[in-house]
């Protein structure tokens, strides 16, 4: 059984971009504001490969969820620590991304969404977060960003 996170304070993206320092961001200092070559898919349990170090001290880990979506959202995390590493950005991103798809569409398992007749994509469905395009199976996280202005990180994904 997948894990379920209780978010904390999800943000949708219009709302950061006029109040970029919410409370549960104050007192964050980012220590790597761009992290490349960690590379990852969410599917797999395996980070190992991926060096372990510290890239937030204080605040929240807060990431923004922007693809493939209609509607971008920022997912705060519930846990408050002093220091944040990779692994725990990694981990939080997979959570997120499974609790997203399965919050999309409820009634069917994510990957039995039907595909667009005659190619690889699967179909944009109505749930909270309009995903379109891809199974979960189908992205890999390749660079963090850490987004100064609104205190949260943003990723690159490739397809």
């Amino acid at each position: 059984m997948q894990e379920m996170i209780n978010f904390r304070k999800p943000k949708s993206l219009d709302t950061l971009n006029y109040h970029p320092n919410i409370d549960v961001l104050t007192n964050t200092r980012v220590t790597n504001p761009i992290i490349k070559e960690c590379e990852f898919d969410l599917t797999s349990p395996y980070i190992e490969n991926i060096p372990n170090s510290i890239i937030q001290t204080g605040g929240v880990l807060a990431i923004l969820i922007d693809f493939p979506v209609k509607k971008p959202t920022v997912f705060v995390s519930p846990e408050i620590k002093p220091n944040y590493t990779l692994h725990d950005l990694i981990n939080f991103v997979r959570l997120t991304y499974h609790q997203l798809y399965r919050d999309e569409t409820p009634d069917k398992i994510p990957s039995e969404v039907p595909m667009i007749k005659g190619t690889y994509n699967r179909i944009t469905t109505d749930g909270p977060y309009g995903i379109y395009g891809f199974h979960i199976n189908n992205l890999n996280i390749t660079d963090f960003m850490y987004i100064d202005c609104l205190g949260i990180w943003g990723m690159e994904i490739d397809c």
